[in-house]
């Protein structure tokens, strides 16, 4: 695959997974590296993972370079409070602000991982047969806080263990 073909890639495979965390919010982008940083799209990503909002953060247009790196950097630091990425993860945010490919697709697969990660510590109860008990809890996407969610799956963590360290 070349270069031009791979980005392409990514570009769709990252902007239809922010859509899909956007659907609730009733938003949409049309490119990933393009439109992240306008408006308050990014606002409504970290909604989306967090289930929280952050006053800090909110409309992303007429900002400074310098300003879209301090957000950026902010973005970073409410992802790591709310426990979605671990500490130890880098993020460059004066490439990121400048919407370097690289950094931003870095930091988007490092929230796919927990997308993932979510699904796998349900996985038991989602490869049930009974479709009754299947639609007993409704899955949901944007953490709520609320007890009620689907249990997790602690039969599989072991064969997981390093899922996700470098």
């Amino acid at each position: 695959m070349e270069k031009n073909e791979l980005e392409t890639t990514r570009i769709r495979g990252f902007t239809s997974w922010i859509n899909m965390r956007l659907l609730p919010f009733e938003k949409g982008l049309g490119n990933v590296l393009t439109d992240l940083m306008k408006g308050t799209n990014m606002k409504l990503l970290l909604q989306s993972v967090t289930g929280t909002t952050t006053d800090k953060i909110q409309s992303f247009e007429k900002l400074t370079p310098e300003q879209l790196r301090t957000r950026c950097e902010w973005a970073v630091k409410h992802l790591k409070q709310q426990q979605v990425l671990p500490d130890d993860v880098q993020v460059d945010a004066r490439l990121f602000a400048v919407r370097n490919a690289k950094s931003v697709f870095d930091f988007l697969w490092r929230l796919v991982e927990q997308d993932i990660w979510f699904l796998w510590e349900r996985i038991d109860f989602l490869l049930q047969d009974d479709p009754k008990a299947l639609l007993s809890v409704p899955l949901k996407w944007i953490p709520t806080g609320n007890t009620t969610d689907i249990s997790k799956s602690t039969k599989n963590m072991p064969g997981l263990a390093s899922y996700g360290s470098k």
